[in-house]
């Protein structure tokens, strides 16, 4: 059984039995095969992925919106003339602190918000270099999800570990992100 086989066993592993009555397991593609029929990758000397900036930027406008809604909704309990039923401060002023917080960090974590460099050297994911020559294979992993499909940058090195990135906040294609990854291991590897 190969590399990818026996992670993509491992995940399977790894599913609820909700996802595995729905058939949700995932599909993990060698870069070298997204690549196929794509065109070359920009020829630059270094190459940093960033997470979106619109993307990050729409999440910190939500949490403004919910925090801004939070925050009037504590002011209205206090008002007299304005006051709601204390039923929908029970409901919506939890509701509302958790959804600002959590589109809060989904801009700061670390398991989102973090740069991928890659170079003739190798790659750099989370400030961890790893050159070329301790990986074995890169892949791209798609997880279905409730609302659409979840992805990530799947590294099998020499040592016999695998590391997964997730893509959440990346607007690169799968495609577009592989064909980078392969031209650079093409260079780092002669």
């Amino acid at each position: 059984m190969g590399l990818i086989e026996e992670f993509t066993e491992s995940e399977k592993q790894r599913l609820n039995w909700l996802q595995k009555l729905s058939a949700n397991y995932p599909d993990v593609t060698e870069t070298r095969l997204l690549t196929r029929g794509y065109a070359e990758a920009e020829k630059k000397p270094d190459r940093i992925i960033r997470p979106s900036l619109v993307r990050r930027a729409l999440y910190f406008l939500v949490f403004l919106v919910t925090f801004i809604s939070w925050l009037y909704l504590l002011w209205t309990l206090g008002s007299h003339r304005d006051r709601a039923p204390l039923g929908v401060y029970l409901v919506f002023v939890p509701f509302m602190l958790f959804a600002s917080v959590s589109f809060l960090l989904v801009n700061f974590l670390k398991s989102y918000s973090y740069t991928i460099g890659i170079n003739a050297s190798g790659m750099t994911i989370r400030g961890i270099f790893m050159a070329w020559g301790e990986i074995l294979e890169t892949a791209i992993m798609r997880q279905p999800q409730a609302r659409g499909v979840a992805r990530f940058l799947v590294i099998f090195q020499r040592d016999g570990s695998a590391g997964k990135s997730d893509l959440y906040l990346f607007s690169i294609s799968d495609r577009k992100l592989a064909a980078v990854v392969e031209y650079y291991k093409g260079q780092g590897l002669r």
